[in-house]
């Protein structure tokens, strides 16, 4: 359970960014808490890095990862893009705007 923050007062910062976590919390708890912290029309951003077969190093790097980080788990656990079941908690608490999905290539 994700308890208010003593730390960030209500309505006292223009942006909150979940890297590559936000699946892991995702629940009407974490939302509200984002929500409480955020002055009016202030941004969410939830950012995760996938695997990129057109980049040989990217694929190379989630290839190694695979095998030995994480071997035998789901695909969906290394490529968040496969699993969505994170967004349910913004439909059962409609705080923020309709979600948006910004697609960046790697580059050098």
């Amino acid at each position: 359970m994700i308890s208010p923050s003593p730390k960030f007062k209500e309505r006292d910062t223009g942006a909150v960014i979940s890297s590559q976590s936000f699946h892991f919390i995702a629940n009407v708890t974490a939302l509200r808490e984002v929500n409480r912290v955020l002055v009016p029309g202030g941004k969410f951003g939830i950012l995760f890095s996938v695997d990129d077969a057109a980049s040989p190093l990217v694929h190379t790097v989630f290839e190694v990862i695979r095998k030995y980080k994480y071997p035998g788990c789901p695909e969906y656990f290394i490529d968040t893009l496969q699993d969505v079941s994170w967004q349910t908690c913004f439909r059962e608490a409609p705080l923020f705007t309709p979600l948006q999905a910004h697609v960046m290539p790697w580059e050098k």
